[in-house]
């Protein structure tokens, strides 16, 4: 129910608590929607609360030295390299039904990070990708509006809502890049399609999908953001009544949600309604931007709140700790063996949750979460050239690279995320504070931020000393604002030579600056030892150090560790395995952490957390195996590239050009269907989730029929069979023209079990029917399958036919 709660006390307006408590429960939510409308006009919701610390604009960062490079490897090797229609397809399709089913997430998770690339560093090609990804996503709409993958029967079940909120993500990140008015007109007819099925009087939120009603609730974000680019009173309305649902009780909870209340008093996260991690802190995202237009304290004291518990019981080395995905109390159980540690989904929506934080309220321990998460936890669970992600990192064993959760549109979870904290980096870098820049990260690199040109050289966080040359437009007043990690206990910050005082979390140097004026920041790199249940990890400054079996082998030997010890740099060895920065330390030879396994093969240990004494016979012998990181039953590297139709853009059948495909039955135990046959892959045969296959019920014969986008001329018709084991014998094509249907080919006995090519006179049509009478595996008499039809004008247009499998 609403409150106006205050984020220090909890005490509840009793104004509110009795006008709602008075009426019946099927009138409670409607009635909560008006005094939220009402609320609204005349103020006593707050007053909307502008950020304290503002992200640096669109193209006015570029970030250099190592970590610039992972930031181009990202775009280069992963985002610009996502094929449009793998991630389109399950919209267009919507088959999906059951709980294991979360395409939905896919375009929308890879769009968002394209579209910070593209704010980042914009290019011909960047730009092209977010316009044709934007465009296709668009032409699936149902008629209704909803942008989803379900089957309308089975809509806000499972992950429908989740996925429904990842759309709305990207097009409401478009629209802030391109500003398109149809990209926005996409984005609100989804929105009303939301307020239709989960608004007052209908489905109570709470209730819907998976996690007692987490994913489904942090469509509050996106709802919000839509309410800020519209001015329409209605999202605003809505995303109140979000909040509302959390406290009254739902099917699955007596109590109800109660993040709110929950989180104010303090309570573990993983004593809340449901401790799935990443989907908890998505939730508490959209209250951070509620809280900025309602100005509604106890938005922002519980997140706050929750913030806290998160750093107090959940904070490790590296970055949150997790378990099976869910909080666990990772801070006290990080030095022994995990079940699926540390979740990239979590590491990045941690980070997201803070950059909240960070512009909400200017604390400066929120920026150093982001680093510490940044250059530990996310960047190890990046392979070294950026074209895939880990889904698991732990502070110990072997890295493990993603499986791929569906294999139609060759993704996970974590593959898409992970690039959403790092192309997230630039913008919180440097900022923008009513008073002048601030300096968030000291990575080389250049900024334009209020009318400044910043410039960072050096080589952080490798080496100690940092310079900043200050170039304002022309001499003037303000104030610089430079981050004071605190882990630097001796820290130097000088101006033009001349030392300045300074202040922990953030020195503020307000002076008339000029053209040339310089800042050295000189920071303490001392390397710091961290002890917890008997063991010892090191670190230095902001970075982890490990051990890695390339660079510190097993041997016969005990060592000890002692407290904050000397480092002693060590270049070579850091190059021989591609590590950022390494330091001898006696026998011991240690790199940083995000280094540390970099070759991610089961060869390749590493250790952070040391028993003392150490036995290095068994230092490695840390009982967190490959399989404690991964979901698969097997080792799984990234996967390449999946073969694709050669000739796009003149294959009529191609969904993407606007075809279509019908079937007389599908079979409902495959997760493949009609639509995979014109989605332009071409699938391995084991991959069954990407083929027609019939109903095995019903006998011979069987049909696929395409209906092309208009009539065209064609001539040619290749067809990928889906079972070298089962591939049709006896088929026969034919096309529509003028009402009747024409043979074009027709085989009796085929013994080709990958393609058959069909060539014939020209003829306009706009159907092309195969027809398969008998197929080739006598284990499935009833069977027909087909993996992928392809239709051209000429054979001339497609130079060197298809590709194969």
């Amino acid at each position: 129910m609403l409150r106006s709660i205050s984020a220090t006390t909890g005490s509840v307006n009793p104004t509110s608590e009795n006008i709602v408590s008075a009426l019946c429960p099927r009138n409670r939510s409607f009635a909560l929607l008006l005094m939220v409308a009402s609320a609204v006009q005349v103020g006593w919701a707050g007053v909307p609360q502008p950020d304290v610390l503002t992200h640096a604009l669109p193209g006015s960062v570029r970030i250099g030295g190592r970590l610039g490079t992972k930031l181009d490897l990202c775009v280069e090797n992963r985002l610009l390299k996502q094929d449009v229609e793998a991630v389109v397809a399950p919209y267009r399709a919507k088959t999906e039904t059951g709980s294991s089913d979360w395409r939905c997430e896919y375009w929308g998770k890879w769009f968002t990070s394209l579209t910070l690339a593209d704010a980042y560093r914009s290019t011909p090609e960047s730009r092209s990708l977010r316009d044709e990804a934007v465009k296709a996503l668009i032409a699936t709409a149902a008629p209704d509006g909803y942008l989803g993958t379900r089957v309308p029967a089975h809509r806000l079940e499972g992950w429908d809502v989740w996925g429904c909120k990842y759309a709305l993500l990207g097009l409401i990140g478009d629209y802030d890049r391109t500003h398109d008015p149809a990209v926005l007109t996409a984005a609100r007819r989804q929105g009303d399609v939301l307020i239709s099925e989960l608004g007052p009087g209908r489905t109570d939120i709470a209730d819907v999908g998976e996690w007692n009603g987490l994913p489904a609730s942090s469509v509050l974000e996106p709802v919000v953001l839509l309410y800020e680019r519209t001015g329409d009173q209605r999202y605003l309305a809505f995303a109140e009544h979000i909040v509302a649902c959390w406290s009254e009780p739902s099917k699955r909870l007596a109590a109800g949600m109660r993040l709110v209340e929950d989180s104010l008093a303090g309570k573990h996260p993983d004593q809340m309604c449901a401790p799935k991690a990443y989907e908890m802190m998505s939730c508490f995202e959209g209250l951070c931007e509620l809280y900025r237009v309602t100005g509604m304290r106890a938005y922002l004291g519980a997140t706050v709140k929750l913030a806290d518990s998160i750093l107090r019981e959940e904070s490790t080395l590296v970055g949150v700790g997790t378990s099976n995905e869910v909080w666990f109390s990772g801070a006290t159980k990080q030095t022994g063996p995990v079940m699926k540690p540390m979740e990239t989904c979590v590491t990045v929506t941690w980070m997201k949750l803070c950059d909240q934080l960070l512009r909400l309220t200017g604390d400066p321990r929120y920026a150093d979460e982001m680093e510490k998460n940044l250059y530990n936890g996310l960047l190890g669970s990046m392979m070294p050239d950026g074209r895939w992600w880990a889904y698991f990192g732990g502070l110990m064993g072997v890295r493990v690279p993603s499986y791929v959760q569906h294999a139609d549109v060759g993704l996970s979870c974590c593959v898409v995320n992970g690039p959403r904290g790092l192309m997230l980096t630039p913008f919180w870098a440097f900022m923008q504070a009513s008073d002048g820049p601030v300096v968030n990260l000291y990575a080389p690199g250049t900024a334009r931020v209020g009318g400044v040109k910043l410039v960072v050289d050096g080589d952080y966080p490798v080496g100690n000393r940092v310079e900043i040359r200050v170039t304002p437009s022309r001499p003037r007043a303000f104030t610089l604002a430079l981050r004071v990690p605190a882990w630097s206990e001796r820290t130097e910050i000088l101006v033009n030579g001349k030392a300045q005082p300074v202040t922990p979390g953030y020195t503020k140097v307000r002076r008339t600056w000029r053209s040339g004026d310089r800042v050295t920041i000189v920071l303490d790199m001392r390397a710091r030892t961290v002890e917890l249940n008997g063991q010892m990890a090191l670190r230095r400054g902001p970075v982890v150090l490990a051990l890695d079996n390339r660079l510190t082998r097993a041997s016969d030997r005990e060592v000890a560790l002692q407290s904050n010890p000397e480092l002693a740099p060590d270049p070579p060895a850091a190059k021989r395995i591609g590590a950022w920065m390494a330091f001898d330390v006696g026998p011991l030879t240690f790199c940083d952490y995000a280094s540390a396994g970099n070759a991610f093969s089961e060869e390749n240990v590493f250790r952070t957390w040391l028993p003392q004494t150490l036995n290095l016979a068994t230092v490695y012998q840390t009982g967190q195996t490959w399989q404690m990181l991964t979901h698969a039953p097997n080792w799984t590297n990234p996967p390449g590239p999946r073969p694709q139709v050669e000739d796009r853009s003149n294959d009529l059948a191609l969904a993407a050009n606007g075809a279509t495909a019908t079937s007389d039955s599908e079979y409902a135990r495959e997760p493949g269907g009609t639509a995979k046959a014109i989605d332009g892959i071409l699938a391995t045969p084991e991959d069954f989730s990407n083929r027609w296959h019939s109903s095995l019920e019903q006998p011979h014969p069987h049909w696929i029929e395409v209906h092309l986008a208009k009539p065209s001329k064609i001539s040619r018709v290749i067809l990928h069979f889906a079972d070298p084991a089962g591939y049709p014998v006896s088929f026969e094509g034919t096309v529509r023209v003028d009402g009747k249907d024409r043979r074009v080919f027709d085989m009796t006995a085929n013994r080709e079990s990958r393609i058959f090519t069909g060539t014939f006179a020209p003829v306009t049509t706009d159907t092309f029917r195969l027809t398969i009478r008998a197929s080739a595996n006598p284990a499935y008499p009833n069977a027909a399958q087909i993996n992928e039809i392809e239709i051209y004008p000429s054979a001339k247009s497609q130079q060197g036919g298809s590709s194969q499998p």
